[in-house]
């Protein structure tokens, strides 16, 4: 557990991360809200402490800010290499949401769209393509970024 000046702390529970506020005795989002879950990549929970403490906007230097052109849609990552995303930053819920609760403009931006989250030196490939009914499907793992980035377009894209 890591501890900031405004209270806050990380909370890694079996590979994930929460978000604990000791004012609200509670875990919390990026909005400072109570929330049962709060899943986080290290890098996404390091932003959001920046973002609840005041110190940035919520994103890090880690991360950099992708727009799609034909509808000016922002993504947050920390790369975005030949159509894929690296480490994104993903919607409040998206590990726990059943598919038929997600709202048609988060399926627009998400459905179909594999990424890449990175692991202890291992890349994971993740999409929700109704593999799974409440989160994204485990596509596979890889032990370069280069592999990972190679399977999607080799063998999911086609």
């Amino acid at each position: 557990m890591r501890t900031f000046n405004e209270g806050y702390s990380i909370i890694e529970e079996d590979g994930e991360f929460f978000i604990y506020d000791p004012e609200q005795d509670a875990t919390v989002n990026r909005w400072g809200d109570v929330v049962d879950e709060g899943l986080f990549t290290m890098g996404e929970a390091l932003a959001t402490l920046d973002f609840l403490e005041g110190k940035s906007p919520a994103h890090d230097s880690e991360l950099k800010t992708f727009m799609f052109v034909v509808d000016g849609t922002e993504y947050q990552a920390e790369n975005y290499v030949d159509g894929i995303f690296i480490n994104p930053v993903l919607p409040d819920n998206f590990w726990t949401e059943p598919m038929e609760s997600r709202s048609e403009d988060h399926m627009k931006h998400w459905r179909n769209m594999p990424f890449i989250l990175v692991n202890d030196g291992f890349y994971d490939i993740h999409c929700l393509d109704g593999g799974a009914w409440d989160r994204p499907f485990l596509i596979g793992g890889f032990d370069t970024q280069a592999k990972a980035i190679e399977f999607i377009k080799e063998t999911y894209w086609k």
